[in-house]
This record gives C-alpha cells, sequence and structure tokens, in this order.
C-alpha cells in the first residue's frame, strides 16, 4: 500500500511539474508575467529536463525570448543596463544554456545559429565595468564553456570557427576579469584539443600569431597561479602542431624559461 501511495504521490507531482510547466511557458508570451515566468524557469531549469524541451517546440516561444535578448543591446552599449534588465538577460542566457545541452534540443539550437545573439554580449567594446555587464559576459561564455566541455562536441567547434568567435574570445581573454579570462582560456584550450579547431588556428600564420600574443601578453601580467596553468594548457595545446611549435620556440616568454618559475608552479599544484 505504502508503495503504491508513493507512486501515486510521484505521479501527481509530475503531472503537477508539467502543468506549472505548461503555465509558466505560456505566461512567457504575456508581457506583464514575462519576467516572472522566465525567473520560475531559470530557478528550476535543472529540476526538469523538459523544459528545454517545452521552450524550443512550443510555438513563438523562442521569438519572444530573442526579443527580450536584443533589447538589452542597447543598454550594453550605453551602459544603461539595469540589475532588472541584466537579470532577465541573464535568465534567459542561461535557459539557452540547458536548450543546447539537451540531447533532443542541441542539434536543432545550434543550427539554428541562436548562439550568435550571445556574441554582442561578448564583443561589447564599452570599457564601463559594470557588474550588470560582467555578468553577462560570464553567463554568454559559460554556455560557450558547456558545450565545448562535452565529450562529442567537434559540431560546436565547427559552429565557432564558422561563426569566428575566436577573436572575440582572445580579446577578453587578455582584458577580462579573472573569470573571464579563465572560462575564456577554457574554450580556447578545448579548441585546440580538437583537430579540426588547431588545424583551423595553425593552418592561418596571423591567426596562430594572435594566439601566441595574447597568451605572451597575459604572462607579463601578475595572474593567479590557476589562470597561470590554464595558459600552459594553451602552449602545451599548441605545440602539437610543428609550425605552432616553431613559432612559440621564437617567442617564447622569459617566465617559461624560468626555472624557478616553473617550479613554484609545480609547488603550488602541490599544495
Amino acid at each position: 500500500f505504502q508503495k503504491v501511495e508513493n507512486e501515486n504521490s510521484k505521479k501527481i507531482k509530475y503531472e503537477y511539474d508539467e502543468e506549472l510547466l505548461i503555465k509558466c511557458i505560456n505566461e512567457i508570451k504575456n508581457e506583464e508575467t514575462r519576467s516572472q515566468a522566465i525567473g520560475y524557469l531559470y530557478k528550476y531549469r535543472e529540476e526538469n529536463e523538459n523544459i528545454a524541451i517545452y521552450l524550443w517546440y512550443s510555438r513563438g516561444t523562442m521569438a519572444t525570448l530573442l526579443q527580450e535578448i536584443t533589447k538589452i543591446y542597447q543598454f550594453i552599449t550605453s551602459s544603461k543596463l539595469t540589475t532588472e534588465n541584466s537579470d532577465k538577460a541573464k535568465h534567459i542566457i542561461s535557459l539557452f544554456q540547458i536548450i543546447a545541452l539537451n540531447p533532443i534540443t542541441r542539434k536543432d539550437f545550434l543550427e539554428s545559429q541562436i548562439l550568435v545573439f550571445l556574441y554582442p554580449f561578448l564583443s561589447n567594446t564599452n570599457k564601463t565595468k559594470s557588474y550588470e555587464i560582467e555578468i553577462l559576459r560570464v553567463t554568454s561564455l559559460s554556455v560557450i564553456a558547456a558545450l565545448v566541455k562535452q565529450k562529442n562536441y567537434s559540431d560546436v567547434i565547427n559552429f565557432l570557427i564558422k561563426t569566428e568567435i575566436i577573436p572575440v574570445i582572445l580579446r577578453i581573454m587578455e582584458k577580462g576579469t579573472e573569470i573571464i579570462r579563465a572560462v575564456s582560456c577554457f574554450i580556447i584550450q578545448r579548441i585546440i584539443e580538437n583537430s579540426n579547431g588547431l588545424k583551423y588556428i595553425c593552418d592561418l600564420r596571423e591567426r596562430l600569431f594572435a594566439i601566441i600574443c595574447v597568451l605572451n601578453a597575459m604572462l607579463q601580467n601578475k595572474l593567479s597561479d590557476r589562470l597561470i596553468k590554464n595558459v600552459l594548457k594553451i602552449y602545451l595545446g599548441l605545440i602539437g602542431n610543428k609550425d605552432a611549435k616553431n613559432l612559440i620556440r621564437q617567442r617564447i616568454p622569459k617566465k617559461l624559461k624560468d626555472k624557478k618559475f616553473i617550479q613554484s608552479l609545480d609547488n603550488s599544484s602541490k599544495s
């Protein structure tokens, strides 16, 4: 009897969750209830895998979310981004991430090139380092990082190459905050771990030179040990290519020739 009761409770909860999910999806299309519905789906995005499916396949939902994202562009360039708008955009971007990672919606999401709508948050040249803008940069980068973190990610690499996001990532990798640099380094690292990604970077000398210059410039600044190790992982990935190895040998930073510096990194990893 207890087992049957538990199963019935689970069924009721599932049906309630689905009913509430459908209600939130419908409320996204209503401007008055949109923000609250998006916030609810964001809060429970990891507890119900069907959220990604409902978002993607319900009529007009993705178009509405994209409209909300594009409304934010004018604020990130004018430094008038409010916390309310920033939170809404962050929630939407995080919902895009679960769509991108869901095995049912992942392929269609990539092919739709919706990910490109996040690029303005990364390529924004506004020098104002407001908390709201930085949060949107980190959240957007996290979507890309989550995609390249997966085992089978060749399609993601091809997408990133096709949409030419690598120069943008390099710029923010050089001048961003600690966390932005760390996530950017991880993305570049994963790109060069893929044969197509490494070939793309190394086939054009100017592109390879640009990456090495950014890495060298980063090492000239004061970085955390963790970030330095992220940079070193990219160097190690690049030397798998003959041309990259020769260029790195020609332009190797003084820090990497310093035995005491390398030893200090080894000691920090053991502590």
